[in-house]
């Protein structure tokens, strides 16, 4: 029901379903009970639905397509301490209201239009990640952009970074490919390569 305002899921919840809380405005409130099994978030999980916030269980390995799309006034995500998480879909976080995010040690792609017309002010984006997809940061206010040492980025796609507002960027030495207007519009004047 769309009139449903806050959602207990058992711990022996393996997955959400595609679309099971989509246009669910709501929503408010989704709570885990302790130990939970949830591995899979998936396609339009909470698309549009009135959640202001989200922890993400700790046993999460995937949020799929459009998970959290359109969530205009979810200003948090957060994520239990040791997640497992490997997979963050394309447009998982599209035209939502997050304001911050701290991605997991054990992602290693950031998807196309991830968080495209979100609010991300700054992001750090730890070692395991090996590519940035196509508008993946598109028209966001970005201005802070940093790597974890050793980064094993190598390729930045295209219009990954349009429109946002960094200045400066010092990309790590593993990239290899940076695809065309990956930076179009953006206010970024400075470019640091590692060596």
């Amino acid at each position: 029901s769309r009139l449903v305002t806050a959602i207990i899921i058992p711990a022996s919840v393996q997955s959400i379903g595609e679309s099971s809380f989509k246009y669910c405005l709501s929503l408010t409130s989704v709570s885990f009970e302790g130990n939970s099994t949830l591995a899979i978030i998936h396609n339009n999980a909470f698309y549009r639905s009135g959640l202001t916030s989200f922890v993400v269980p700790k046993s999460v390995t995937s949020i799929n397509f459009q998970a959290f799309s359109e969530c205009f006034i979810l200003t948090s995500i957060t994520f239990e301490a040791n997640s497992v998480l490997e997979t963050i879909g394309n447009g998982a976080f599209k035209i939502s209201g997050l304001t911050s995010f701290q991605i997991p040690k054990g992602v290693s792609i950031i998807d196309g239009y991830t968080f495209s017309q979100t609010k991300i002010t700054t992001l750090h984006i730890p070692r395991n990640v090996t590519s940035i997809g196509y508008q993946a940061f598109m028209n966001t206010p970005l201005t802070s952009v940093t790597f974890e040492a050793g980064s094993q980025l190598t390729v930045i796609y295209t219009q990954a970074f349009q429109r946002t507002r960094m200045t400066t960027i010092v990309i790590p030495k593993s990239v290899t490919d940076i695809y065309p207007y990956a930076f179009l519009d953006s206010d970024l004047f400075a470019v640091t390569f590692e060596t």
